[in-house]
């Protein structure tokens, strides 16, 4: 039997924490915790960007995958011209009226031009499927497009289930990092809608973070009297497209943030250029162009990343949509790093903001495929 007081009793030596060792406790927890987090949170982000390297990796593969069997052949950035309109719907008969009106003649001797119906082309991406162990996928594309002579949004276009092809979503297009899957752009909105009105559901157009860098400025995309696009990656080009800067020295995708003008699907949407529409066009010197004062390029240009002009974006609004593109190449990664992939495959992150940024000469050198220059970026 055990008295009250004697030594070694058991009741004696049960004690709990006190209050103040319990808060002394919980605040060296704190502490740790919070000098854990902001490495914590860099790991991650680490991890994000690799995510997302990796699956421009993979498009890459597949692209060379795709020139092996069409002896080294880039892939066209659009199946119709960039004039071309988000969205756009034109059938396979609205385009042989197009052709045969083209044909008739006012007078003996003059063809006359006729108008071409609003046509969107298929992207860049579409033409990978097969590569990106995406084949069933492509070829229910094929067979419903009638071997893609209808328009990219042409409401046929829909698998078994009534979703049209464009709402699909696959993982390789997209960046863990940016959180965007469906478009809010009122032409592919306006486009769902009518979807829904048939299939009783309205799924939004999915887009991808990796688009192709066609041009280093938008003139040589849009003005046809112009060179052409001189990226890699462009619109209606004919036969191999060689580069003659050298591959390792010459930029082909990049990411983007554009959260509702980068449909993976469609052609009008699935590009950026390398300036910043906002400031000084470059300038062609013999082959190249330069940026001189007043230029700039325009990675992580945005409505968020200017604190002088929070209305700034990317490309405001023209006949690429009823609303501006916020973004080009960009990214969400810490650091303002975007992930780029060159012409030989490999993926490089290229600093955007800071004192260690690339500069406007050096990317714009980088992203023009026949320029003369031997540009390198090392960071």
């Amino acid at each position: 039997m055990f008295t009250k007081g004697r030594r070694g009793d058991p009741r004696q030596s049960r004690r709990g924490f006190t209050l103040v060792e319990l808060l002394v406790v919980i605040t060296i927890i704190g502490m740790l915790m919070a000098m854990m987090f902001p490495a914590l949170g860099a790991v991650l982000d680490v991890v994000r960007m690799n995510g997302c390297a990796n699956n421009l990796s993979s498009i890459g593969k597949a692209i060379s995958t795709t020139q092996a069997t069409s002896g080294g052949a880039w892939p066209v950035v659009s199946t119709e011209k960039v004039t071309g309109a988000p969205a756009a719907s034109a059938t396979a008969a609205m385009l042989k009226q197009e052709r045969e009106a083209a044909q008739r003649t006012t007078r003996p001797g003059q063809r006359r031009k006729a108008e071409k119906p609003k046509a969107t082309g298929y992207s860049w991406i579409v033409t990978l499927l097969s590569s990106l162990d995406e084949q069933n996928t492509f070829n229910r594309i094929n067979v419903k497009s009638q071997r893609f002579s209808l328009s990219a949004f042409d409401p046929a276009l829909t698998d078994d289930e009534g979703k049209h092809f464009s709402q699909m979503t696959m993982k390789v297009l997209q960046c863990p990092v940016s959180g965007t899957t469906g478009s809010n752009a009122p032409e592919y909105r306006d486009f769902a809608q009518r979807l829904a009105d048939d299939n009783a559901r309205q799924l939004p157009v999915a887009v991808t973070n990796f688009v192709a860098l066609s041009a280093t400025h938008l003139s040589l995309v849009m003005d046809e009297n112009s060179r052409g696009p001189n990226g890699v990656i462009y619109f209606a080009k004919r036969g191999i497209t060689k580069i003659p800067d050298g591959e390792t020295n010459t930029i082909v995708l990049t990411e983007t943030r554009e959260p509702n003008y980068s449909s993976w699907f469609d052609g009008t949407t699935a590009w950026v250029v390398a300036h910043d529409p906002n400031t000084q066009e470059p300038q062609l010197v013999g082959r190249k162009y330069e940026c001189s004062r007043g230029c700039q390029h325009a990675l992580n240009v945005g409505p968020d990343m200017s604190p002088d002009e929070q209305n700034i974006v990317y490309y405001r609004k023209s006949w690429a949509g009823r609303e501006p593109w916020s973004y080009g190449p960009s990214s969400l990664h810490n650091g303002g790093m975007v992930n780029h992939m060159f012409g030989d495959k490999r993926v490089v992150p290229i600093r955007a903001i800071g004192p260690t940024q690339i500069p406007a000469e050096i990317y714009l050198a980088l992203v023009s495929r026949d320029g003369g220059e031997s540009a390198r970026w090392e960071q």
